[in-house]
């Protein structure tokens, strides 16, 4: 994670840092953060068709892992929503065999 921290531009890899004048483009960066910040419209999760897998930490701190699988099962049935226990935000790095365990099962359906 440090070195990632350290070593990887988030900037150039999201399309928002300008080579040409090596600035970033705020109003690119703005509607990038929007993302993450506003929910999606309902409409658009329920028009989501393809299977799916969702992990979480039983810990999560940004979401509660219980009340998210309950809306994402209503508005997205062929979503698989998994809840790692004692893992927290990072469930890959707290269960790591947990984790890929389940997403080599749910490729291998």
């Amino acid at each position: 994670m440090a070195l990632c921290t350290r070593f990887y531009r988030v900037d150039k890899s999201l399309g928002i840092y300008n080579e040409s004048n090596s600035r970033v483009n705020y109003i690119k960066a703005l509607k990038v953060i929007a993302k993450f910040f506003f929910s999606v419209d309902k409409k658009r999760l329920v028009s989501f068709k393809n299977s799916g897998l969702l992990i979480f930490g039983e810990y999560e701190v940004l979401y509660n892992p219980k009340k998210i699988r309950k809306k994402i099962k209503k508005l997205i049935p062929n979503m698989k929503v998994e809840v790692i226990n004692d893992a927290g935000h990072a469930a890959i790095y707290d269960q790591p065999e947990e984790v890929n365990r389940k997403v080599i099962a749910f490729l291998s359906e």
